[in-house]
């Protein structure tokens, strides 16, 4: 993560955020310093802390989907971006197994598609 990153998560800690999103989450190491970060954050009385959702969108995170699963509250499956990647019929079978995966726990998935 970037310095831009963490003053980003701490300045959403000053407003309403319901959700962080997480991009380009190609190493689970990453993906945890986002976490302890948004964590370590001073939140308000009463205000629940944003869930974290990683989002999908390369073969890394594609690989390390079970332990990015792991780490967060939610996922976006990014078909556009993974469309670009892996051939369309992966991407296909790749959002049915996320999608299932998701639902197991009762994480919440958003699945995307560029327009």
């Amino acid at each position: 993560m970037s310095d831009k990153d963490h003053v980003d998560i701490k300045y959403g800690m000053t407003k309403t955020w319901t959700t962080s999103r997480r991009h380009l989450c190609r190493r689970t190491s990453a993906c945890e310093r986002y976490g302890s970060t948004s964590r370590s954050g001073k939140w308000e009385e009463g205000k629940p802390t944003p869930l974290k959702v990683s989002k999908i969108e390369s073969v890394p995170a594609l690989n390390l989907f079970d332990e990015i699963l792991e780490g967060s509250d939610g996922i976006m499956v990014m078909r556009g971006d993974l469309g670009v990647e892996i051939l369309i019929r992966q991407v296909t079978n790749a959002q049915k197994e996320m999608v299932a995966a998701c639902n197991a726990p009762g994480k919440p998935v958003n699945v995307t598609t560029q327009m």
